[in-house]
């Protein structure tokens, strides 16, 4: 791709006035110049403005002032000119200056200029669109004779309420003798998108849609393709890959899978929450056909089975991070389980056809240097994620799995609240989300995070990779693609391609350089757009703070000669790094403490001051009479945090645990009631805790 026709949204360096420093850190800095034709004397802290003649000649349009308060601020839309060898930097010219970004709206369009994020297409991809798939477009008759008509099948999409994109549909055949054919059907994009068309060029220079946190989505190919010809909408025949999986009772593949390009028409479009609802037998599901209800009563409890097979116990944990998820976890794995399990057969089908041009999605095993400290930081609380305890054979953590390793589980109030009457009414679902989504329990949260902190980033690699080279880690299987996200992935298009190549029984379409090319692109730009959409998330959460501030509860996830990092249970993944780390000398203690070693207490002492401390004595709180007491005896006011949490045993943890995978209910509330008579007489405790704790008390 040609740089020069990049705009490149950048901040002045901190260091050096006459650099240009990219807001996406993935782009060298720039040098910016002034064109020779201006003879005018430059003002003293400015930037020339230039602009391009229609004989790309370069003009100063105008000079910029900017004051040493403005330079962390003014954001300049740049281009790139050229990048001399014996230069140190590339050289640019400023062509404009953006709007403050302090705004959702002026700061993601800053973000996008930083990403390369175009809302816009192509004129030749327009013109070629408007020529082809007018308003007015049908499926053709040939396209009927050639492809298996489906249109008989109960199909059905499940879907985020919010989706217009719909690229794949679900649907189940009972065969007798405790047989199931289960259908994948995935929107043909491919049909529409010829190879090396013009729509196909601007797909390619895209590679993905990009999803900017609650605003609308930026298509990568035209609406009237993604969410009109080529979107799975009900009522409407559609063209499809379709894979038919046929699976006994248990979940066994029991014959070949087979693929053919197919004509369908989808019976309903159910959100998550539609699903969700079926499946539990809620009341008011009328309006959904009985037939698609049955069918997916018996996906979710075929996709049980495959999950449990896939992750063991692990198939109870859930990392909700979003609300939706959240809302709706059972539909949410019914979907995703047969969207990987179809990902797997045609990685499979493809690398036995095309074994050196098919692109997979491959990530490595973590570095085992960072697999190690991981381990050595968290081994005391190792054996109580029922999540990690899943994945030992993987991660070989057979020896952390001692119970005397394990330390205590501190559960915030409000969390023990909800355990508590959930196990009184007897509401496993809710105890799933509750007790086994280490994201609810600080230790477990932070433990979890760092797990995924290391994990190495997947990319997509060509298959002439040798097999060790090309599993997928966190999958645990040795071929995966990207089959099922036609609308919003231009490798998924390949792959689609690839798969009509293989079933017209030709060569494939594609040569090896030609495939590693793709998929050299398609990760730079998947790598952008996750970048994008992360900053959009962390701009929408600091435009939302700014107007309505909250107080929230957060924990240390460690800590450094020079200060400590915050983990915010519901901002963690929206607030970065950087931002949830703070210097002691911020805090201005009186003295530095010295940290000498992770599971030690850190203690902070300030001199004459602080700011607000009162125990409640009328209120239920034995720790807050404690600290009441330690005031009162001591002088000294501790501000402990021990107040927020309950800390659970971790043997009874581990009880708890493994009461709900079984569904001993009796069992967990005999747990429950021991646990309660320790809670409220902490003596009766039989070891002490171990735990890493912060005390922040005034000298």
């Amino acid at each position: 791709m040609d740089p020069t026709l990049q705009k490149i949204a950048c901040i002045i360096d901190e260091h050096s006035p006459r650099l240009m420093a990219p807001l996406n850190r993935t782009l060298p800095k720039m040098i910016w110049v002034t064109p020779r034709s201006d003879q005018r004397a430059k003002p003293r802290n400015s930037i020339p403005i230039c602009t391009f003649t229609k004989a790309r000649k370069l003009n100063v349009k105008r000079y910029e002032k900017v004051s040493n308060r403005d330079r962390p601020n003014k954001v300049f839309l740049v281009r790139y000119l050229r990048w001399h060898p014996r230069y140190r930097f590339p050289v640019c010219v400023v062509i404009d200056v953006l709007p403050y970004g302090d705004t959702l709206a002026t700061g993601t369009e800053i973000l996008k200029m930083a990403y390369g994020v175009k809302a816009s297409y192509k004129t030749a991809a327009k013109q070629e669109l408007a020529r082809l798939y007018p308003d007015k477009w049908s499926v053709p008759p040939l396209e009927y004779r050639h492809r298996e008509n489906l249109q008989h099948l109960d199909v059905f999409t499940v879907d985020p309420a919010e989706s217009t994109d719909l690229d794949d549909a679900l649907s189940m055949e009972p065969l007798g003798e405790n047989r199931y054919r289960v259908g994948i059907h995935i929107a043909d994009v491919s049909f529409f998108v010829h190879c090396n068309s013009e729509l196909d060029k601007d797909a390619f220079r895209r590679a993905t849609s990009h999803y900017p946190w609650k605003q609308n989505p930026i298509h990568m190919l035209p609406s009237q393709l993604s969410t009109k010809l080529c979107s799975l909408i009900p009522d409407e025949d559609r063209l499809a890959l379709t894979l038919f999986l046929t699976l006994s009772d248990d979940a066994v593949i029991c014959e070949p899978p087979r693929m053919c390009r197919s004509i369908i028409k989808s019976r309903a479009n159910l959100s998550y929450k539609d699903a969700e609802n079926v499946i539990n037998g809620v009341q008011g599901t009328n309006a959904i056909p009985q037939s698609v209800q049955e069918s997916i009563g018996i996906l979710h409890r075929l996709t049980c089975k495959l999950q449990a097979k896939r992750l063991g116990d692990g198939q109870f944990c859930c990392r909700y991070e979003t609300d939706d998820v959240a809302v709706s976890p059972q539909s949410h794995s019914m979907v995703e389980e047969l969207l990987l399990l179809a990902n797997m057969q045609v990685a499979n089908l493809l690398v036995s056809a095309f074994p050196n041009c098919t692109p997979l999605r491959r990530q490595k095993s973590p570095r085992e240097n960072k697999l190690t400290d991981w381990k050595t930081k968290h081994r005391s609380q190792i054996p109580n994620s029922l999540d990690i305890v899943a994945k030992s054979e993987l991660l070989q953590l057979q020896e952390f799995l001692q119970s005397e390793q394990a330390g205590d589980v501190d559960v915030l109030n409000t969390t023990w609240e909800k355990i508590v009457a959930a196990i009184q009414v007897d509401d496993t679902v809710e105890l799933r989300k509750l007790l086994l989504n280490d994201l609810n329990h600080p230790q477990l949260a932070i433990m979890s995070t760092n797990y995924w902190e290391i994990q190495e980033r997947a990319i997509y690699i060509a298959s002439n990779n040798t097999r060790d080279e090309r599993s997928h880690f966190s999958l645990n299987v040795p071929e995966y693609t990207h089959f099922t996200s036609p609308i919003r992935r231009y490798i998924d298009i390949v792959v689609h391609r690839l798969v009509i190549a293989y079933l017209a029984s030709k060569n494939s379409p594609y040569s090896e350089a030609e495939i590693k090319e793709i998929c050299d692109s398609c990760n730079q730009q998947a790598s952008f757009a996750k970048e994008f959409e992360q900053a959009t998330m962390v701009l929408h959460v600091a435009t939302t703070l700014r107007e309505n501030p909250i107080q929230t509860l957060a924990f240390i996830s460690s800590t450094t000669d020079e200060g400590l990092t915050l983990h915010v249970p519901e901002y963690n993944r929206q607030i970065p790094a950087a931002q949830r780390t703070i210097n002691f000398s911020t805090l201005q203690p009186c003295q530095k403490p010295v940290i000498k070693s992770e599971n030690t207490p850190v203690t902070l002492e300030w001199k004459q001051r602080i700011y607000t401390y009162r125990g409640d004595l009328q209120h239920d709180d034995l720790q807050a009479k404690r600290d009441y007491l330690h005031t009162r005896l001591y002088g000294i006011p501790i501000l402990s945090p021990e107040r927020y949490v309950k800390h659970i045993p971790g043997s009874m943890w581990r009880e708890m645990m493994a009461s709900i995978v079984r569904e001993r209910r009796s069992t967990l509330r005999t747990v429950l009631h021991r646990i309660s008579v320790i809670l409220n007489n902490p003596s009766v405790r039989a070891q002490p805790r171990l735990r890493q704790k912060l005390i922040i008390a005034p000298k």
